[in-house]
Parts: structure tokens; sequence; C-alpha cells
């Protein structure tokens, strides 16, 4: 006889775990330098001193055959779908296939292999076990180290109605991303190939290039990454306030800064790449004379004592962790730019009114803006926390006013 209701039971009336650890696996530079400098992996083509040949190939419709070309790799992703569309495997299928295959095959040959088990993948805890490498040469597939980004293919009379170029630096943008398809998502090719300066198409999504390049919700455009950088620690504390809006026109330029005349006399690469060298020239810190040293802030003294705000100890600090970043230089040239973090609607000075100009001390005004005492501990309090300073509690009264005995 078969086993009791009770056995049954034993099983099927676990209760099943509340969330799952699986997670998808990041095919990151990390990871692709591991398995392209892997000795147990073979490449097919011979003559080749790398190996990648061993995972990418073309597809050859009329002999049904798979074939390999030196410099037109691309990513997986880019002919695998999730589903499967004109018989192509799926990613899922075409990735489990291969990678599984040859870690099981290696793994025969007692050689050094990836994960045979679902969890060796895409477990969280497994994941984080995956080594690391920190140190990756530059992965060459053709590019350029620099780009200049016109809105025009062709000189014409309607080439003075565009933008001024841009002087991309594709090399510095490379060590800054996991992985190429971060900003490449369909293809390896230039963006415009898909995203057409004169407006959108079928094979772009109809999204036109000038759409691409500044859609503050795409991850994968210049200004919605970069709006997403600013979400890290060393900057939060400003922007958290700043919501993305339209930009002001005149800093276009700090990006748009090739002239159409240099482009139509000069290599638009040399251009580019001059370009590039005088912007990391541009930055220049406040000067020390010019920042308050101490600010007494006692308009709201009553049952604390007044605060005396290190004013340019803050400043400083908050500038050491604006040149850790090369593009937070880029776009804080200005010496008052940096000031406009905490004041925040007041014109673009060294000398900026003070909180109460537009913060009331009796409380909030009547058009939503916070009194004195809300704005500041909002400010202060907030960019503590969004900046994870850990030397003043956000909770400490007293470290920033003393109680009155």
């Amino acid at each position: 006889s078969g086993p009791v209701t009770a056995d049954c039971r034993s099983c099927h009336a676990a209760k099943k775990p509340e969330g799952s650890s699986w997670e998808r696996l990041s095919f990151d530079k990390s990871l692709h330098f591991i398995h392209e400098s892997a000795k147990g992996i073979k490449s097919k083509d011979t003559s080749s001193k790398d190996n990648c040949s061993a995972c990418h190939h073309k597809y050859n419709e009329k002999t049904k055959e798979i074939y390999y070309i030196k410099g037109e790799e691309e990513s997986c992703g880019y002919c695998h779908k999730p589903q499967t569309q004109d018989s192509i495997r799926p990613i899922r299928k075409a990735s489990h296939d291969a990678c599984v295959t040859c870690h099981q095959t290696l793994k025969s040959k007692n050689a050094d292999a990836g994960p045979v088990t679902c969890k060796g993948c895409h477990d969280e805890k497994e994941q984080k076990k995956i080594e690391k490498v920190s140190d990756i040469p530059r992965l060459k597939r053709n590019q350029p180290d620099e780009v200049a980004i016109t809105g025009w293919k062709k000189d014409s009379q309607a080439t003075k109605n565009y933008m001024n170029g841009v002087a991309f630096n594709h090399k510095g943008h490379e060590t800054r991303t996991q992985s190429c398809k971060a900003c490449h998502h369909e293809t390896l090719k230039k963006c415009n190939d898909c995203h057409k300066p004169e407006g959108g198409d079928e094979k772009g999504g109809f999204i036109s290039l000038e759409q691409a390049m500044h859609n503050l919700e795409s991850n994968r455009s210049c200004i919605g990454c970069h709006k997403e950088l600013t979400k890290n620690s060393d900057c939060a504390g400003c922007h958290f306030q700043a919501p993305a809006k339209k930009e002001n026109p005149e800093s276009c330029k700090t990006c748009h800064n090739l002239q159409q005349t240099q482009l139509k006399s000069m290599d638009p690469e040399a251009v580019a790449r001059m370009a590039l060298t005088d912007l990391s020239k541009d930055y220049q810190p406040v000067k020390e004379d010019n920042i308050p040293e101490n600010v007494v802030i006692d308009v709201l003294a009553k049952e604390y004592m007044p605060s005396s705000f290190p004013h340019r100890k803050m400043v400083q600090a908050i500038t050491v962790r604006v040149e850790k970043s090369d593009m937070a230089k880029v776009f804080h040239t200005d010496q008052a730019g940096l000031c406009m973090g905490c004041h925040h609607n007041s014109p673009k000075t060294l000398e900026p009114p003070k909180c109460a100009s537009c913060h009331s001390k009796n409380g909030p005004g009547v058009d939503g803006r916070p009194g004195l005492k809300g704005a500041y501990h909002g400010q202060c309090i907030t960019c503590h926390q969004k900046m994870d300073v850990k030397s003043v509690a956000a909770t400490d009264c007293a470290k920033c006013h003393e109680e009155k005995k």
C-alpha cells in the first residue's frame, strides 16, 4: 500500500519560505575578464591568443551554422531576447545550455570551473563569493577614446541650426560602468545608428537622438544616468532637495562645448580630446577667504543656546567629496554654484541672503514653504542623513546647540 496521509503532509504541508534568495546574475566586467583569461576555456579559433570565440558567435542564415568574426563580438542578449524570436533561443535557455554545459565539462576534467547548480549562480550569498577583479584591462572592441557627438551627419546649410557638439569621454565612461550594455542596450553600434538626429523611427523605437540622450527617467541616457549618480551619499546632501526639472539653458554649455567652426576645420576626435582636457582644468574651489569661518545662528534661541555653525569647515568637507568625482568637478566649476546646495532658492552669488529672508521665524508660510525652524532642521538633519555623516547624529540636539540651564 501507499503512504498514509500523514506521510504526504510531512512534505506537502510544509510552509514555503517567505521570499526567494534567487538573484539575476550580472555578467559584469569582472566576471567577463575571469572567463576571458581562464586557461581552461579553449578558443575555437586556434589562431587567436584569447578565448573570445569560445562563447561569441554569429549565425549564418544560409548554412544554418554559427561562426566567429574577430572584432564583432557583442552581448549575448543582443540576439537572444527574453522570449524566442525568429527561431532564436531565448537568453535563459541559450545561457544555461552554454554556461552550465561548459562548467560541467571543465568539472569532469578536474579543472577550475564555475557553478553547476542553480544556487551557485543565482543565490545572493553565493554570488558574494564570486571573485571581484578590480584592476581589469580595458576591453578593446574597436571603440574610440574620445568622440565628438553632433546632431548632423554632414555639414550643410542647416548645420548652423543645430546645438554645438559634445565632447564625450568614451574611455572614461568605460571605467565607470559595469558593462557596455549600461549604455549600448541593443547593439554596440553608434547611438545615432538607431536614434536618428532628425527624428525617431521604428529601428530606434521612435526615439530621436536628442530624446535618447536627455531622458531623465532612463538610466541609459546621459542626463538620466547623471541624475541617478546624484543619489550617492557624496552628492545627495545637496541634490535631494533639487527636484528633477528642465535645466537652465546655460548649463547645456557644460556638455555642448564643441564649436561648429572647430569641427569643420579639424579632426573631430582631436577637437574632442582638447575640449576634454580643458574641462578638467576649469574646476576651481571656492577661495577660503570667501567662506565665513563661523556663523552664529541665534534668531530662534529660546530653549537652546545659539548655534555656532562651523560654516567654513562644512563647505570644505563638501568640497572634498566633490573633488573625488571627475564628473562633479566638471559640473561645479562655478565657485558660487556649490553654495546653492544650501542657499537653494537665491541668486548664484558668494554672498547669498540669510535663510530668514525667505523662511519666517513665525512659522510656515501660506504658500507652503517651511518656517525658519523647520527649514534649518529639515535641511541640516536630512543632509547629514543623506551624506551618511556619523560625527553628528541627527537626533543629538545638544551637539549643535546646547540646552539652556
